[in-house]
């Protein structure tokens, strides 16, 4: 079957954007409060480096897999409307699951792009344009039938 192979690429192209914006991110010093790595390695009890390994493995087979998986039946018209509708769920999918997991939870939705107390995590709007541009990549490299 193709489209698993596809998935995982989509995944992995997705998953290597997503980094280089947070390595970008962190250079520039901007939101520090907003480290999905040390979320990951801290949801763990790891060093960063499992953070990242972490990272790649649920970018790349986790929501890539899934994404292929799914693709017939994500609505929206074209790859693109598609791939953003499914990194929406995706976004969904970590504030209902992942952040209550970290001990960010609802306090993470409601505020916005500030420091939850004192965790790292970041709040929901950030998230969110981390999803997107997942999803753009997804549909870059899309599952879809050419």
């Amino acid at each position: 079957m193709q489209t698993l192979p596809r998935g995982f690429v989509a995944g992995l192209i997705a998953t290597g954007v997503l980094s280089a914006v947070l390595l970008i991110q962190a250079s520039l010093g901007a939101l520090p409060q907003v480290n999905m790595i040390a979320m990951l390695a801290t949801l763990v009890s790891a060093s960063m480096l499992v953070g990242w390994i972490a990272h790649f493995v649920i970018g790349a087979l986790l929501w890539g897999l899934l994404y292929a998986l799914i693709y017939p039946r994500i609505p929206g018209r074209g790859p693109v409307a598609k791939a953003l509708a499914f990194a929406v769920g995706a976004w969904l999918a970590m504030m209902i699951l992942l952040l209550p997991a970290t001990g960010a939870g609802r306090r993470a939705v409601r505020a916005g792009d500030r420091a939850v107390g004192a965790d790292r995590h970041a709040g929901a709007p950030s998230a969110l344009g981390r999803g997107t541009w997942r999803g753009l990549c997804e549909a870059l490299t899309a599952c879809h039938e050419q």
